[in-house]
């Protein structure tokens, strides 16, 4: 047998070799499947955020609600998908997961990652009752619920809802948040079969504030916490009540009549009158006692008035309320912005053409926590203030591309004291100077615990959008008596934050794990628990400072 030599062997292997390796490439490329799709599993638990246990029977849905389910016994909750090789299932659902539960507030945190912890916060409660002896129709009495509510800096009450007491005299005030809270009994005529005469003398409930206070100023607040139930007992004390006719006097057009009731010139809700446009006159009834009564209308050139009455155990019929044009209070704008205004409606000082949508948004904000405290709008048509009745305002004033440096009226100023508007007359224009030499402020918080991505707040738009989410919320607080307006600012997921829209001013900074939409920055007592945190700033105009703030936690 003839024998190959070595080398040619080993040659001839080495082709086969490569010939298989081809061959199996294009056999591989012809006929091997593409990638199919895999399983794909999220998973989680919905956990009460008092208690940190488990929630049963909650559902969890994706924001599209394509996909819902319920936790289990554990609060436990899963979510399969198939999805590409290169696919992510949350992009299913915008990465968004929501719970909710009866009992609890809805809660919604991103999906990202396979293990997620959804933290519903209970819902409080107050439960109480009415204790009045010997009375049969209880069940038309209402129990009214304010919760004190902090905007821009300033508290205010804010009327939640009013609940109808039943014939036992219980009643219940659900789906509260955590806060600041007065409770109260609205007045009510007896009208009790077995007590009531069409003829005689009329008798009804005041209204009694929680504990036993007779105006809502003197009543005590109740401090509600997640998922806590407070209990009261009211009971309304049973009194003559006398007819009430106050004619109303209009000049000019005729209008929708708003009436406020005021007792002992504490402001207050609790006892109400109303408008008879036929008698054109106010017309109800009231117990014994000093009341101020106030008017405004509705009309295009809006009227207010007031008058001081007494009920003393007998019907009272007037005096007079003369109705009059409100103020309009004009708004000059002074310019000094270096970068030129945008087209648009203009009003003019001096020669200065000012475009009004620089101060877009801008109003007058009651002071008074009660009575007819709807803000008040810019009006372009009149460069102004319209309908300003009697009372104290705050300016709000928003510059875009810019900053307020100064606002005033007369020797008022606005940035820092309320306008204060008679009764008729004329008050001083409000004089504002805009500018633009606006400060910078950039840093680091320090003292970030890492969170889970699921944990991150994600901004919807900003500089701060997209995955990062917010890991601190840092707000800048214009200290009293100094300049400065309120600016807040959101710390990437490294403790990073800048901004470049500062106004000058002196501010404290102060850096917070949660929003803190409750803050009541501009009163002193509450913020003396702040006085030794943060930072204290000088910033000029063009001036950059660098920080480091120190995080705040705050419970959920």
């Amino acid at each position: 047998m003839r024998r190959l030599r070595p080398l040619l062997v080993c040659e001839h292997l080495r082709i086969a070799a490569l010939f298989l390796f081809f061959l199996g490439t294009n056999l591989f490329s012809q006929d091997a499947p593409p990638p199919q799709p895999s399983p794909k599993k999220i998973q989680g638990t919905v956990i009460n955020s008092v208690t940190k246990e488990p929630i049963q029977r909650a559902l969890v849905y994706t924001s599209d609600s394509r996909f819902a389910t319920l936790t289990d016994d554990h609060g436990h909750f899963e979510f399969n998908f198939v999805v590409n090789p290169s696919g992510d299932a949350a992009a299913y659902f915008e990465n968004t997961l929501s719970s909710r539960r009866p009992g609890y507030f809805e809660s919604s945190t991103q999906a990202t990652g396979e293990d997620i912890t959804i933290a519903l916060v209970p819902e409080a409660s107050i439960i109480g009752r009415i204790s009045v002896p010997n009375v049969s129709d209880i069940d038309r009495m209402t129990v009214s619920v304010y919760r004190r509510q902090v905007t821009e800096g300033r508290s205010r009450w804010t009327r939640l809802n009013d609940v109808l007491v039943r014939s036992n005299g219980d009643f219940r005030v659900t789906n509260l948040a955590a806060g600041t809270y007065k409770i109260f009994t609205n007045e009510a005529l007896d009208r009790d079969p077995l007590t009531f005469d069409p003829n005689g003398p009329f008798y009804g409930y005041p209204p009694i504030y929680f504990p036993a206070a007779t105006n809502f100023a003197t009543a005590a607040t109740i401090e509600l916490t997640p998922g806590q139930t407070f209990q009261v007992t009211l009971s309304p004390t049973r009194q003559a009540y006398y007819p009430v006719n106050i004619p109303v006097v209009q000049s000019g057009e005729e209008g929708q009549v708003d009436v406020v009731v005021s007792q002992g010139g504490q402001r207050g809700p609790g006892f109400t009158l109303g408008y008879d446009a036929q008698q054109h006159a106010i017309i109800g009834s009231l117990p014994n006692g000093n009341y101020t009564v106030e008017a405004v209308t509705g009309n295009v050139t809006p009227q207010s008035g007031a008058v001081h009455i007494s009920v003393r155990d007998a019907p009272l019929a007037g005096p007079a309320l003369t109705l009059v044009p409100v103020n309009f209070v004009s708004l000059n704008i002074d310019d000094q912005r270096t970068t030129p205004p945008s087209e648009g409606r203009a009003v003019v000082r001096r020669g200065r053409s000012v475009q009004l949508q620089s101060v877009a948004g801008s109003s007058l904000v009651p002071v008074e926590d009660f009575g007819l405290a709807t803000p008040i709008p810019i009006d372009y048509t009149r460069s102004g203030f319209p309908a300003a009745r009697p009372g104290r305002y705050w300016l709000r004033l928003n510059a875009s591309n810019g900053y307020i440096a100064s606002a005033r009226s007369g020797n008022v100023d606005l940035l820092r004291e309320p306008l204060t508007v008679g009764m008729g007359g004329s008050l001083p224009p409000i004089e504002v100077i805009l500018r633009d030499d606006l400060a910078q402020l950039e840093g680091t918080v320090e003292g970030l615990q890492k969170k889970p991505a699921s944990q991150l707040v994600p901004r919807r738009s900003g500089l701060y959008s997209g995955v990062l989410g917010v890991s601190a919320y840092i707000y800048c607080l214009p200290l009293p008596d100094e300049s400065g307006q309120f600016h807040q600012i959101f710390a990437q997921q490294d403790g990073t934050f800048a901004d470049q829209q500062m106004p000058p001013g002196s501010y404290r900074v102060l850096a917070f794990d949660r929003e803190q939409p409750e803050l009541d920055w501009r009163n002193p007592e509450a913020m003396r628990a702040y006085e030794s945190k943060g930072q204290v700033i000088h910033l000029a105009p063009g001036q950059k400072e660098h920080l480091r703030l120190q995080l705040i936690t705050t419970e959920q």
